[in-house]
């Protein structure tokens, strides 16, 4: 049914003064009839018109006392934890799942906080003092091992924790944690042996793989691409080369891949690191280049030479949200799986 208009205009008039702080929280409205008369609406249109706001926690009415503007009300509230405070400077991949959490939080009328731990974005150096606020009723994104120090301190306090990780060895030593919550993980053997298959299709018979991990146990990314060489009749320790720590500068990656081209004829590459594949786009010329998680905004154009494969990670932010307000909050695994995309970001099959 609807709503008398002048009823409708009073809310709105009302409502606008109380979210302006016109009428600041904490204030006593006037008595009924005084309001009536000042707005020159009758009592039940009032009446109406409180009853709104009051839905929406904009006043409280207390019988026998009178109508209160609200000091607000309780919203749930799920916190981000990050791992220094300059992280979302540095890392696509956080902002992109923190964009997700914005989106879903603002539409399921409910607010998002971010913490971050360590002052020096050392998981050995983390301020404890930050999670002081944290227990059974908390709800927390958790993203990557390295926040383990912290795993034993949460499942003592009893949150809700929704942990979006790559599937790396580490998920092994952390089963007991792990069974307590919701797991998102990035597929990533699955994207690793598809961006390679999609090197395979676009003409490359001798491609190598650069990366980072080549050495760590129960390498997803690394399995993946493996699993794609052997099929073609590669082997693959002659098809890949180890670049140096993450943080290293270009300049060792550089060398490795220069030492890399005067030992061995590739006609493609597939490479973990962005600076690299950067590098790799300017200074290859009739070589295919594939890129792993990489960000298709962060480059600007590619060359008809790329591809590289993302994973969903706005959707898993969106996803973490509806887990965590669920009002069962049951553990399971979830694997997502990536996309392959072609130099002009269309989506390869």
């Amino acid at each position: 049914m609807r709503k008398p208009k002048k009823s409708n205009k009073l809310y709105l008039e009302l409502r606008q003064a109380i979210l302006s702080r016109r009428l600041l929280p904490g204030t006593q409205l006037q008595r009924e009839t005084e309001l009536a008369e000042q707005y020159g609406v009758s009592r039940d249109t009032l009446r109406s018109a409180l009853a709104r706001l009051e839905e929406e926690a904009l006043v409280r009415r207390v019988r026998g006392k009178g109508t209160y503007i609200s000091h607000g009300r309780e919203m749930p509230k799920i916190t981000f934890l990050l791992p220094c405070p300059a992280s979302l400077h540095h890392s696509w991949f956080l902002t992109d799942i923190l964009g997700g959490l914005m989106e879903a939080t603002h539409r399921m009328d409910c607010q998002v906080e971010t913490l971050a731990l360590s002052p020096t974005n050392d998981p050995d150096d983390i301020d404890w003092s930050k999670l002081l606020n944290v227990n059974e009723e908390s709800r927390l994104v958790v993203v990557g091992f390295w926040f383990s120090p912290i795993f034993p301190f949460l499942r003592k306090s009893g949150c809700r924790v929704v942990f979006v990780h790559d599937g790396t060895f580490q998920k092994y030593a952390h089963v007991e944690e792990l069974s307590h919550w919701v797991s998102f993980e990035k597929d990533q053997h699955d994207i690793a042996y598809r961006l390679t298959k999609a090197l395979f299709r676009n003409g490359c018979r001798n491609p190598v793989l650069f990366s980072h991990y080549l050495m760590e146990q129960k390498q997803p990314r690394v399995e993946g691409v493996f699993a794609a060489f052997r099929e073609n009749g590669l082997q693959p320790s002659e098809h890949s080369f180890e670049l140096p720590p993450m943080n290293a500068p270009l300049k060792a990656m550089k060398k490795v891949y220069t030492e890399a081209r005067n030992k061995k004829s590739f006609d493609g590459l597939l490479v973990d690191d962005t600076n690299l594949f950067q590098y790799t786009l300017l200074n290859s010329t009739g070589i295919k280049c594939a890129c792993f998680d990489h960000h298709q905004h962060s480059t600007g154009i590619l060359p008809e030479s790329a591809c590289y494969s993302e994973f969903p990670l706005k959707q898993m932010g969106v996803d973490a949200v509806t887990e965590l307000l669920k009002d069962d909050f049951l553990p399971f695994e979830r694997k997502y799986k990536g996309n392959v995309y072609d130099h002009s970001g269309k989506e390869l099959t």
